[in-house]
């Protein structure tokens, strides 16, 4: 039976493995890990492109979303516009030098997904869906972040 102790375990391995692939793929480009999660969030969802956006959305201090931002502008992977109503807010946007990045972060995500789930019958892949976002509606409710 599933309890605390293997849940953690499983789930800090599939962490590390899916991080694992990341890591690879960035070291290719000269990157962080976390600056292809942040061209991949930022691919995902266009809407959310500030950096207290992402910090909150992807749970990564504004520390580390400051550095993120820096180095991807540098390299031309980012630009940032002012916010009209308020200077210190600035938008961000991908620049198409990003794209081939975005392209091989979303095809090692799919990729590591099916492998995740081989073998799951439709049902079950279902009951997963069902199940993750069950467990992300309590944390949410639970820890008050949207």
């Amino acid at each position: 039976m599933l309890g605390p102790t293997e849940f953690f375990r499983s789930s800090a391995q599939l962490k590390k493995q899916y991080d694992r692939q990341f890591i690879k793929m960035a070291s290719r480009y000269g990157l962080t890990a976390n600056d292809i999660h942040l061209l991949l969030f930022l691919a995902d969802y266009p809407e959310c492109d500030t950096a207290r956006d992402i910090s909150e959305r992807m749970f990564l201090p504004k520390s580390c979303v400051s550095r993120c931002v820096d180095s991807l502008t540098r390299q031309g992977f980012l630009s940032s516009r002012e916010d009209e109503r308020d200077r210190r807010i600035a938008h961000l946007s991908l620049l198409p030098a990003s794209s081939p990045l975005i392209e091989h972060g979303r095809r090692i995500r799919q990729d590591f997904f099916a492998l995740m789930c081989c073998g799951f019958s439709p049902e079950e892949y279902r009951q997963l869906d069902r199940l993750t976002e069950k467990i992300s509606n309590n944390l949410q409710e639970a820890f008050h972040y949207d």
